[in-house]
C-alpha cells in the first residue's frame, strides 16, 4: 500500500484496526504535515483519529487510545524534523 492509499484507508476508516499502531499514527502525522501546514495538520490529527477509533470500536481510556497531549507534541517533533 502506498502512502496515498494508506492515508485514504485511514480517513475512510477502513485501515485494519490491528495495524493501527503508534507507528501508523506517526505515519499519518507525517502525511498531514508534508501536505500542509502545522495548524491544519494538528487540526486533522485532533479530528481524524477520533473518527477512526469511534468507527472501528477501538478501546480508549487513560492508558490507551487517543491522547491529545502526546499527539500534539508528536506533531511538533515531526514538523521540526521535516523543517530540518
Amino acid at each position: 500500500m502506498n502512502d496515498d492509499e494508506f492515508l485514504r484507508s485511514f480517513e475512510e476508516c477502513t485501515f485494519p484496526i490491528e495495524q493501527w499502531t503508534h507507528r501508523a499514527h506517526v505515519k499519518v502525522a507525517y502525511q498531514y504535515l508534508k501536505n500542509g501546514d502545522l495548524d491544519d495538520a494538528v487540526a486533522k490529527m485532533r479530528r481524524e483519529p477520533l473518527a477512526y477509533i469511534e468507527t472501528n470500536g477501538a478501546l480508549c481510556g487513560p492508558t490507551m487510545g487517543y491522547n491529545e497531549t502526546t499527539t500534539v507534541a508528536c506533531m511538533h517533533f515531526v514538523y521540526a524534523m521535516i523543517c530540518e
